[in-house]
């Protein structure tokens, strides 16, 4: 027979248990050495049933006694905290609570993630009852800058004849350039028509004046050869007019001073320094 050293040292009880109700849980022969053991110490099959019945009672009263404990016991104050705020982690675990007895526990750990689902589903519906608001707010503000500034725009009006003379050209070549611009306001732009003169050439271009703040900025309508190697197009800003005290200044951009030095040279100029007067009538 195989001999188990552990076995020897086990109680009279542990080894009933083995043999009389644990021996399916354990190897065959160990069960065997264990009834060997009982019989060497002068434990009878009568005796041994006997005093597993009283085992058996005793193992009964004892689970009673822990099933008591295991009902009434709780979680502390930081638990419950914990498990409100972090439900989404202890929901997954601790389910075991109510089959091991564990009723109140298992009471308070459903109160609390229920109340920490709650709190974000309140959370979260404030947050988006907020954002929508304040996206309404944002809109509504929105909405009073554009009458504002559609108001503001309303009341600028450039309507007028505007002629440009550069007369820092003029001075040396001896050529009259001369840019007229009639305005006329077209809700919400102004349309007008830009007409360049010199000596030699005359060209037309129909444009449209966007107010940017006081200014107002000019914009040919569509695509314009000037000359051989300028050409201007829809989104091309031409230049821009603005109001300062009783003056009106002119900021060149695309189109800049223009100017023949002579009959026979066909080629075109810029004048970067010019200095031009705009007079409005």
């Amino acid at each position: 027979m195989k001999r188990y050293r552990n076995l020897e040292e086990y109680s009279t009880d542990d080894l009933i248990i083995i043999v009389y109700a644990e021996s399916e849980h354990w190897q065959k022969k160990a069960v065997d050495y264990a009834k060997y053991l009982l019989e060497k110490r002068g434990i009878t099959v009568d005796s041994a049933k006997s005093r597993l019945i009283e085992i058996e009672k005793q193992i009964d009263l004892f689970w009673q006694g822990e099933l008591k404990k295991r009902n009434i016991e709780s979680y502390d104050a930081i638990s419950l905290i914990s498990m409100t705020l972090f439900w989404f982690k202890h929901i997954l675990w601790d389910w075991y609570l109510a089959r091991e007895g564990y009723l109140k526990k298992r009471k308070q750990r459903l109160y609390a993630i229920s109340i920490g689902v709650l709190f974000y589903i309140i959370m979260i519906g404030y947050g988006l009852l907020t954002s929508e608001e304040q996206e309404n707010q944002r809109l509504i503000e929105i909405e009073a800058l554009a009458i504002a500034d559609s108001i503001q725009k309303a009341s600028v009006d450039w309507t007028g004849l505007y002629s440009f003379i550069d007369t820092s050209i003029t001075s040396r070549s001896q050529q009259k350039i001369t840019w007229c611009l009639d305005m006329k306001k077209d809700w919400p732009h102004h349309k007008g028509l830009l007409t360049l003169t010199d000596n030699f050439n005359r060209y037309s271009i129909s444009c449209t004046g966007v107010i940017n703040g006081f200014d107002i900025e000019i914009y040919p309508d569509t695509t314009y050869q000037l000359f051989e190697d300028i050409q201007i197009s829809y989104y091309d800003k031409l230049f821009t007019l603005s109001k300062q005290d009783e003056f009106i200044m002119t900021y060149w951009w695309k189109l800049k001073p223009l100017f023949y030095p002579s009959h026979n040279d066909i080629g075109l100029f810029r004048e970067k320094t010019a200095c031009n007067n705009v007079y409005s009538k």
